[in-house]
């Protein structure tokens, strides 16, 4: 208005974090001109609240094995994983919410998409969401408002990305193959035993090769047949997964076959001691089963757990 002086402001609303602005309209000419600018504070005096923001474009360039957002959390001081640190990816629920903030329980932790708590009755996170559909991503220690409650740890917030007034979308790529990694420190020191029979020294190192893959796109909302578009309404679609062998863990679980397996004789598996049998899928089902055991010759003889070499 003629007679007042022109208030400006900028001010970023972290996720998490409230912002006060007092805007004073003092008389003055039209030519003048106020602007306030400002710097994140060392010390949050308006809460008690300690934290670490992570913004969009550390979240998507930082390095991160599992494309998993919440393993971001370990990057703060507040912030003591405990779990394995092989378990990162986005359906590795378990090993993500291992972890305890402030020194509080693993199971007291909180996790929230836009508002929505996600997180699972024992304090774990349920549902992991894209990095490339994370806007911004912010871990909470001592969180003392009502809005913190369901936790007596930590709260991991996450706000979701939207669209704008252009298209744009994100594809990306990333493969790491077996060779390229080293093998575990247990498989190194336990030797390949099977069948009671030791035939090597040292259990060679499992399939893991893996294959990443992401894409989005956002935009504003077309409607109607002159293709105009609905004011301040925008989407954003993300698509991610990954491909990866996976060995079994634990003594005994990597299993080659023998010479006998590999040449169709498992007549060795159908023992007393260890009795698994083979059937034969021509067979017709019996109580929910095939009827039959699958046999070939061995020796001129039909026997059991035998896959002929024809």
């Amino acid at each position: 208005m003629t007679g007042f002086r022109t208030f400006k402001d900028h001010t970023t609303v972290d996720l998490g974090l409230t912002a006060t602005v007092d805007a004073v309209l003092p008389v003055g000419s039209t030519t003048d001109t106020v602007e306030v600018t400002t710097a994140d504070s060392l010390v949050d005096t308006a809460s008690a609240n300690g934290g670490q923001l992570f913004h969009e474009q550390q979240l998507q360039e930082l390095p991160n094995l599992g494309r998993n957002p919440f393993v971001f959390d370990k990057l703060d001081t507040n912030v003591t994983p405990v779990g394995d640190p092989r378990y990162v990816r986005v359906e590795d629920q378990s090993g993500s919410s291992a972890i305890s903030v402030a020194g509080a329980s693993i199971g007291s932790n909180n996790y929230i998409v836009d508002g929505i708590p996600t997180s699972t009755s024992n304090g774990g996170v349920k549902f992991i969401p894209s990095v490339a559909t994370v806007s911004d991503a912010k871990v909470q220690a001592n969180i003392y408002d009502a809005e913190g409650g369901r936790t007596g740890g930590g709260a991991f917030n996450t706000s979701m990305r939207s669209g704008s007034n252009t298209y744009h979308g994100v594809l990306y790529g990333m493969t790491r193959q077996t060779d390229w990694s080293a093998n575990s420190w247990a498989n190194k020191h336990t030797p390949l035993i099977v069948g009671g029979v030791t035939l090597a020294p040292t259990t060679p190192r499992g399939d893991a090769t893996t294959y990443l893959y992401a894409g989005a796109f956002g935009g504003p909302v077309p409607f109607g047949q002159n293709v105009k578009y609905l004011k301040n309404t925008f989407f954003w679609v993300t698509e991610e997964g990954y491909r990866q062998a996976q060995p079994l863990t634990g003594s005994g679980a990597l299993i080659v076959p023998t010479a006998q397996e590999a040449a169709g004789n498992f007549s060795g598996d159908c023992g007393a001691s260890n009795p698994a049998m083979l059937w034969d899928p021509t067979s017709p089902f019996v109580a929910g089963k095939r009827s039959l055991p699958k046999q070939g010759l061995l020796n001129d003889i039909p026997t059991n757990n035998v896959i002929s070499a024809s």
